[in-house]
């Protein structure tokens, strides 16, 4: 009976660290979520930058007529540095997709193994009323049989 009552104890001592286990990972999700807006934010504005530096190279080139080489040269450097910066905050977008999905994953295993807890919590508690449930019926027994010792004590002393 005791060890029923203890490892219940264990049981939901192991819930209450899987639960807050959970709400840390949750947390986690969500800090996770705002950094990937924040990423989304950022590649809209090298975007915007981006398309703002290549309006700027073509008035450039339509201007000075003289050095197209030389501008043709710029604009190549310039969209390869765009592109290395999309493809570092693309890659940065996918680093934290990757730790988003790897924080739902574990969410979901924490939820799942909260579950199971909760399950063998339950089963204990359902064990332990039935044992409760018998002890109480002992305890009606032996009252019985003791008055009917007594009875008996009677009659045979009658």
């Amino acid at each position: 009976m005791r060890k029923k009552a203890e490892r219940l104890a264990a049981v939901e001592a192991e819930r209450d660290m899987l639960e807050k286990q959970l709400d840390d990972v949750v947390l986690e999700l969500d800090t996770n979520k705002k950094d990937l807006a924040e990423a989304d934010k950022a590649i809209a504005a090298q975007g915007t930058t981006i398309a703002t530096l290549e309006s700027k190279l073509t008035q450039k080139e339509d201007a000075i007529a003289l050095v197209a080489a030389k501008d043709k040269e710029i604009e190549k450097m310039k969209e390869a540095r765009a592109k290395e910066k999309i493809d570092e905050a693309n890659e940065k977008m996918n680093l934290r997709r990757q730790s988003a999905e790897r924080a739902k994953t574990k969410a979901t295993a924490l939820e799942d193994k909260l579950d199971t807890v909760k399950a063998e919590n339950d089963a204990l508690r359902r064990d332990l009323a039935a044992k409760d449930k018998s002890l109480a019926e002992l305890a009606e027994a032996q009252v019985k049989a003791t008055a009917l010792a007594e009875k008996l004590d009677a009659a045979a002393v009658a």
